[in-house]
């Protein structure tokens, strides 16, 4: 199955579980808004207080800076609000129904399996696929949010950065778009990394289910050494993807770090020639250092946010492509004719049957059921 074909596999299942809340979306949409407009406001705010309180003199503080100040704890408060509020329809309203439909569908499809499709993939196995959808669907849901008002306060930042000096902003954007231009280049890598790990993960709960629910027949047979061997060949196997998908991000974030203390270097280089030929005022420094710190945390919280939803899409993946798999479906006779069952039998013929260490429990046995 090619990568697009996934891709639209993925998203169309997101979707098609969002589109059924559509105030709720749009809620969480205005909330977004909202904080990525408040908490860009708040560093020019700051650059305000700092230039009023450099150049009122004897006059009245309080005078002086109650515009700013009152208007710097107004976007708190709606930060706060617009949480609270998200916060509310998300976890309380939404999620929830969320994963009951993703459990009902999961359940419907999987009562149209054969028995071939239950014979080649294990219970634990299955029931992890399903608590995958879960887990990583309303997760998702939260990255798409976290995106957006993420990218919005990010373009708002640019934009004080560029009334401030277009400089800091063309400096500032370059890096951000490197930074985005290698995560674009490095994502189909990331994709795989974390489908493998996800299929790994869904694996060892197979095997640690079906290794729990045969534990009689485990002990009959004397299987123990075998079971154990295969489970620790299967962590093994689950370790290294984990470590391989770790590895990758390491290194996206040590160019990350790295490359940011390359970006405020050259941004206090600027502001110190700004200020020493005129045309930067003090709260022009502050309003700079603020919306670079602010620039990389958000662009720090994008990468973690991007990781986490490479994971969340390999699970949702890997559990869409066994639990949707219409290969192993029930086909529908109903229109033929009905088959009647009046008698059956099973017959077993010279059955021998001993332990591992070779004392026999029976031998020659032969039964009729």
């Amino acid at each position: 199955m090619s990568s697009v074909v996934e891709s639209v596999r993925v998203f169309e299942f997101i979707f098609r579980q969002a589109r059924h809340f559509p105030g709720i979306t749009s809620i969480r949409f205005v909330c977004g808004v909202l904080w990525a407009v408040t908490m860009s406001l708040q560093p020019y705010l700051l650059k305000d207080i700092v230039n009023r309180l450099s150049e009122c003199g004897g006059v009245n503080v309080f005078a002086v800076l109650l515009l700013p100040v009152g208007l710097y704890l107004l976007t708190t408060v709606i930060q706060s609000t617009g949480y609270l509020v998200q916060s509310y329809v998300s976890d309380m309203l939404m999620v929830p129904q969320v994963r009951k439909r993703i459990i009902s569908g999961a359940a419907a499809d999987l009562m149209q399996k054969s028995y071939r499709f239950f014979q080649n993939h294990f219970a634990g196995g299955l029931a992890n696929r399903i608590n995958d959808l879960m887990r990583a669907i309303p997760d998702i849901f939260d990255f798409f949010d976290r995106f957006f008002s993420h990218m919005l306060a990010f373009v708002i930042a640019l934009y004080f950065l560029g009334a401030v000096s277009p400089f800091f902003a063309m400096l500032t954007a370059l890096w951000a778009g490197i930074f985005f231009a290698g995560l674009y280049g490095f994502s189909g890598r990331l994709t795989q990394l974390s489908a493998r790990y996800s299929a790994m993960g869904a694996e060892v709960t197979g095997h640690l289910v079906d290794f729990l629910t045969n534990m009689l027949s485990v002990r009959l047979f004397s299987a123990e050494s075998t079971e154990r061997r295969m489970l620790h060949s299967t962590l093994d196997k689950a370790v290294a993807s984990e470590r391989r998908l770790s590895l990758a991000y390491l290194k996206i974030w040590c160019f990350f770090d790295y490359s940011y203390c390359v970006l405020q270097a050259l941004n206090f280089y600027l502001l110190c020639v700004g200020v020493e030929q005129g045309w930067l005022t003090v709260g022009d420094f502050a309003l700079v250092l603020v919306l670079n710190g602010q620039v990389f945390s958000i662009l720090y919280r994008l990468s973690r946010e991007c990781s986490r939803f490479s994971k969340f899409y390999g699970q949702v993946l890997q559990a869409l492509i066994v639990i949707q798999d219409t290969s192993d479906s029930l086909i529908d006779h109903s229109g033929n004719d009905q088959l009647v069952v009046t008698r059956g039998e099973i017959t077993f013929e010279q059955v021998k049957f001993y332990y591992a260490t070779g004392v026999s429990l029976f031998n020659e046995k032969s039964v009729v059921i």
